[in-house]
């Protein structure tokens, strides 16, 4: 049986996750002792992400080449053209919210980001959320962007559930976008 996704259907508890977190980068874990699903599922994802050398400390997401991003945006010009007007018209209604919205492409690669401009510069400043950045869990641990991609399935993603201690400040919604027929992750859209 599938594990349940973590970032769903649990009550979200701020200190508890941020304990857990700290417990866990300790050393102070025994799997076999976590008997609650929630916990189980977010040190399962911790434990993957410290197992590709992540690191926890991580305080700005990896960003390309402009040669690397001018290419990822040119591989996805469809998505990108059908994506926009609905993100601007999505961004219009949420005018008063402090949020920015994120669309990538299948790699995890920011193409747009759209939204409140002091959350944006925040975003970029604080974080390195930014077009051209990568976000692939197997880059910047678990985050909205890269979980949804490697879960297949929408997630959110509450502050210290984040695999990385600069990310425990936000709070990710995020969905992929399967290319037609259910096939191949072609992106994701994230409300951060």
């Amino acid at each position: 049986m599938a594990m349940p996704n973590p970032y769903f259907g649990f009550r979200k508890d701020r200190s508890l996750a941020h304990r857990l977190w700290e417990r866990f980068n300790c050393g102070l874990i025994e799997l076999d002792e976590i008997r609650d699903p929630y916990q189980r599922a977010l040190v399962d994802d911790w434990q993957r992400c410290a197992a590709l050398g992540i690191d926890v400390a991580m305080r700005a997401g990896v960003r390309l080449s402009d040669e690397e991003h001018r290419h990822a945006v040119e591989d996805a010009a469809q998505l990108l053209d059908r994506a926009r007007p609905a993100i601007a018209q999505v961004s219009a209604c949420l005018f008063d919210v402090p949020g920015i919205l994120i669309l990538t492409n299948g790699a995890g690669i920011i193409l747009h980001v759209e939204g409140d401009a002091r959350v944006k510069a925040f975003a970029a400043e604080r974080s390195g959320i930014v077009e051209g950045s990568c976000w692939l869990e197997s880059v910047a641990g678990t985050n909205g962007l890269g979980s949804a991609i490697r879960k297949r399935a929408p997630v959110h993603v509450y502050s210290a559930e984040h695999f990385c201690e600069g990310w425990h400040d936000w709070t990710c919604a995020a969905t992929p976008i399967a290319a037609a027929g259910g096939g191949d992750i072609v992106g994701v859209i994230d409300f951060t």
